[in-house]
């Protein structure tokens, strides 16, 4: 018997574990929102590019974004359209002319026009978000 019990507790440690592994690479980045957002299990963070986004002129930027791309399997897509629809209930779900499918939230603590997106292609995942100017470190 207390082999079942040891067997249970270690059971229930690492599925406690497993969904904390779904934030861990966002302590490593330079987010403000993103990492409200859960990454897939096995998705590596693969490259990362911001911009920044101007009114009428250059003195009047209006917003700056973040994007990291992750390398997923291709024979994963549909488990991550899965975990994505489930993790995200709330989401405004689109998809595009090429079959890439978008999942967008406002997330917790945001101003107007702030949000996190995900996207996931054939071949890629991406997660995304856009803020207000200077919320990001290296902007």
């Amino acid at each position: 018997m207390k082999h079942g019990v040891s067997a249970a507790v270690v059971a229930v440690l690492l599925v406690g574990c497993s969904s904390e592994n779904h934030y861990a690479q966002w302590k490593k980045l330079d987010v403000v929102y993103a990492s409200q957002v859960p990454i897939f299990p096995g998705a590596e963070v693969e490259d990362a590019m911001g911009g920044n986004y101007y009114g009428e002129s250059l003195d009047q930027q209006v917003s700056e974004s973040m994007t990291y791309w992750f390398k997923i399997d291709p024979k994963n897509h549909d488990q991550i359209v899965a975990f994505y629809e489930k993790a995200l209930p709330s989401a405004q779900r689109s998809v595009d002319e090429d079959g890439e499918i978008r999942f967008e939230v406002v997330p917790k603590g945001a101003e107007s026009g702030e949000k996190v997106w995900v996207m996931i292609s054939k071949d890629r995942l991406r997660i995304g978000e856009e803020t207000k100017p200077g919320k990001h470190k290296e902007s």
